[in-house]
């Protein structure tokens, strides 16, 4: 999509926003830190967040707590291990 638009405007973007997951962009970012079309690229980075993974009640939520866990132990993974 991005290789798109640079082709469509002719020009870089002058900025790309990244929209996800609130508890994914930790390791969004770092997925993207690894793909060289994105170097030098202004990325923002745009939080969303569910039913789930409310900032105040995802610990209390079984689903929730999956979910910001599981997404912890990815960012964990790709980075070899803490």
């Amino acid at each position: 999509m991005i290789k798109a638009l640079r082709a469509e405007r002719k020009k870089a973007l002058s900025r790309i926003g990244i929209l996800t997951g609130g508890f994914q962009i930790p390791r969004a970012r770092l997925l993207a830190s690894r793909i060289p079309s994105l170097a030098g690229e202004n990325l923002r980075w745009l939080a969303a967040y569910g039913p789930h993974t409310h900032l105040e009640r995802w610990f209390d939520d079984p689903q929730g707590r999956g979910i910001v866990l599981g997404e912890l132990r990815k960012t964990v993974a790709l980075k070899g291990g803490i």
